[in-house]
This record gives structure tokens, sequence and C-alpha cells, in this order.
């Protein structure tokens, strides 16, 4: 029930903030949406400078999964800089929610967490039986292992992260 409320807010967010500036600046996949004008912008960049993020989104594009993401404040709880929340799941799509804590992460990272979370979202794509939250922790106990109360990781996530903060090293010589 709470993921079908926090689906539901999370989808009425995107109507109100889906103003034409945001489609203008993020003309991605329709698997990868921003949620807000400074989540847009920021997505912008992160293609823009990363061509990991490119790769990521245009992989998406052919999976059932669409990944809202969100440029917040604290939304991942205390000293967790970003995450991925299973919202919920349709008969032929499933929805999830990246969190990049704009507060928690210096601005020349959130394009290597981006990234990171992104890898996450496409596990989870690759993995047909996820369809919630039980079922998303399972398939993680399998495939990698626990960072924390409720947090997962895995080794490719990790590497994809940091593949991201190198393209940016070397875009800036």
């Amino acid at each position: 029930m709470r993921n079908c409320f926090i689906a539901a807010a999370v989808l009425l967010g995107v109507a109100i903030a889906a103003v034409p500036s945001c489609a203008d600046t993020w003309r991605s996949s329709p698997h990868v949406r921003p949620l807000g004008p400074t989540a847009a912008a920021f997505l912008a960049d992160a293609g823009r400078r990363a061509a990991v993020v490119r790769d990521l989104v245009a992989r998406l594009a052919d999976t059932d999964v669409v990944v809202y993401v969100e440029d917040s404040q604290g939304g991942c709880g205390r000293g967790v800089r970003a995450c991925l929340t299973f919202l919920v799941s349709a008969a032929t799509v499933r929805y999830l929610l990246v969190r990049i804590d704009r507060w928690q992460v210096a601005p020349w990272d959130r394009i290597g967490w981006l990234a990171h979370e992104l890898q996450h979202a496409i596990e989870i794509a690759h993995a047909p039986e996820v369809r919630d939250e039980a079922t998303l922790t399972r398939f993680y106990n399998r495939v990698g292992w626990r960072s924390g109360p409720g947090r997962f990781e895995t080794n490719l996530a990790r590497s994809v992260g940091d593949l991201a903060i190198r393209q940016l090293a070397g875009s800036r010589h």
C-alpha cells in the first residue's frame, strides 16, 4: 500500500513538474524521467559530460523499467548520498525512483552517483522476477550484499560510478 501511495505521489508530481522547460532541457528516452527542473538540468549535464550515463539511458530504453530521477534534499536518509527505490509495477512496466542528495554529494560526484544508481536500474531491468520490494530484496541478497539497513550494493554499480567519475576527470583536461 505504501508503494502505491508513493507511486501515485510521484506520478502526480511528474504531472505538475512536467513543464515545457523540463522537456526542452532533457530529451532522454521516456524510460529516464526527471522530477522537476533541477533534476532535468542535472540529467542534461550528466548526459553531456559522461558517456556512461548516455549509455545507461540508452540501455534502459529497451527495457520495461521507467526510472524517475529526483535531485533531492535528504530523501535517502541520514548519511546516504544516493538511493534507488522500487515504486510499483504494472503488467508491462516497473517504476523506480533514483534520488541524489544534492546536499550530501559534491557537485562533481553527483554524476558518478547517478551512473551508479542507473546501473542498479539496469540490474533490475534484467531481473524480470523483481516486481516489488520483497523480490528486490531477494534479488540483491543473491547478486549483491547489504550495505546497511534496507540498502544493497553490487560491484558493477560501484565500477560504473567510478567510470563516470573518471570520464568527468578526463573531460576537465
